[in-house]
């Protein structure tokens, strides 16, 4: 019987599976992304320079969602590349379109070839796939350069309200902005949030405005503005005033003859809320200026029962000057006169 050597079997399984690879390997599909790339206007290192996508019948954008690209390559890859966008639905790949892409010295619309976009991008590289078509095939991108201008600058929250009571300093500073705004679209922000709208109260802040493009870019001021509270009474703060001292205003004939009887005195020696400057709260919790903070005044002759408003005694000074005033609605004070004993043989 011949003898089969074992170097010659072991060099055929070798080769077999040689073989078995290289034509696994040779294999290639194709394979479609629907709406899974997004083409977007990258940043433009110019502020003087405005890029847009023109998306037929619905105007410019920033970005368009291209509705299929087509890719290949080895079976394996992608199989393994197949359940990053089908699993995550959210998965998109995002090319940028840079100053690099576009011819600047072309003000206008311009045409971009999509293919030659996506093959420079290096994450189908990484994918190990190449890029063999794409819907659409051509993106138009308008360029405008924009031109340095005055603006006035206005206070917004991030609900893009405007914020009264705040003014920036300066009020007007200079944006790039396109050539063809009317005056009054000529307008830098300076967006606050809850907090910040809270502290600039209390004590300036710095920023930086600036304009929302058509397409929601925004090109910033060189300059810082500063925001503050535009009168005194934009600089008040909140405040809770415990142990108050009360008067009680009465005219002597009525002391005489009647006893004084608060039916709620919870409410008479309560709390109170005050919106003040720190020299206007000072003046009203400082006896030497502000004897009573809260007056009850008694001025009807009747034993039935009464209700009033407690007069709440403001430093006046303050409330002339925008500077203090009440939180919250004073609270009516119920009470009673109680005829006073008289004095056998009187």
């Amino acid at each position: 019987m011949a003898r089969i050597g074992i170097g010659k079997i072991l060099m055929t399984v070798t080769l077999t599976i040689l073989i078995w690879i290289w034509a696994d390997l040779s294999l290639e599909e194709t394979y479609t992304l629907t709406q899974k790339v997004e083409v977007a206007i990258g940043n433009m290192p110019d502020p003087a320079i405005w890029a847009s996508i023109v998306r037929p019948g619905s105007g410019i954008s920033t970005s368009i969602l291209l509705d299929s690209v087509v890719l290949k390559g080895p079976a394996a890859r992608i199989q393994r590349v197949r359940p990053q966008f089908e699993e995550d639905t959210a998965n998109l790949i995002r090319v940028l379109i840079t100053q690099a892409h576009l011819r600047l010295d072309h003000l206008g619309e311009q045409s971009l070839d999509l293919l030659d976009l996506l093959r420079s991008d290096p994450r189908f590289r990484d994918l190990g796939l190449s890029v063999q078509d794409c819907s659409p095939a051509v993106v138009v991108v308008r360029l405008e350069r924009l031109e340095r201008r005055q603006v006035r600058v206005i206070c917004q929250d991030p609900n893009h309200m405007r914020i009264d009571g705040l003014v920036a300093e300066p009020d007007r500073v200079e944006c790039y902005a396109p050539s063809g705004w009317a005056p009054d679209r000529l307008v830098a922000y300076v967006t606050l949030n809850a907090e910040q709208i809270r502290a600039v109260k209390t004590a300036p802040l710095t920023a930086r405005p600036f304009i929302s493009l058509p397409t929601g870019q925004q090109r910033f001021a060189d300059q810082t503005v500063t925001i503050k509270a535009s009168s005194p009474a934009d600089l008040l703060r909140s405040y809770t005033i415990k142990d108050i001292r009360v008067g009680i205003l009465v005219s002597q004939a009525i002391l005489e003859r009647y006893q004084i009887e608060i039916r709620n005195p919870q409410d008479l020696y309560g709390l109170i809320e005050i919106r003040a400057t720190e020299e206007a709260r000072q003046a009203f919790e400082d006896e030497r200026t502000t004897r009573y903070q809260v007056i009850l005044q008694v001025d009807t002759d009747t034993t039935e029962v009464q209700e009033k408003d407690l007069i709440i005694n403001l430093p006046q000074r303050f409330v002339r000057a925008g500077q203090i005033e009440v939180a919250r609605p004073p609270a009516r004070i119920q009470f009673q006169l109680i005829p006073r004993r008289q004095a056998p043989g009187s």
